[in-house]
């Protein structure tokens, strides 16, 4: 299943398989996962990252290890505005993780 996971990054279509991958950021899988959303995030187009990306960080069942580089994504791929706003917006809230900090 790992290397499945993987492997939908190496794809030609990897952007497509943002979404799947992203289901597993809160699973025992996250790592493997994680890592994979972050080469097939070279693909995506910034409009549909963020989305999938204020996603996750949305969610309360998402690793803390899988919101820290979904920021990291945020601040490294989409353009600084739109960033700007979704790591304010995650930073604001009272119930952020310190090291998403």
């Amino acid at each position: 299943a790992e290397a499945a996971l993987a492997a939908l990054a190496r794809t030609d279509r990897a952007a497509e398989a943002l979404p799947e991958l992203l289901a597993h950021a809160g699973g025992d899988r996250a790592r493997v996962a994680v890592y994979a959303v972050t080469q097939a995030s070279r693909q995506a187009p910034p409009s549909r990252l963020a989305g999938a990306l204020r996603d996750v960080l949305g969610a309360s069942d998402t690793k803390v290890t899988s919101r820290k580089e979904a920021v990291r994504l945020a601040a490294a791929r989409l353009p600084v505005p739109d960033a700007a706003a979704l790591i304010t917006e995650v930073y604001a809230r009272p119930d952020t993780h310190p090291d998403v900090r």
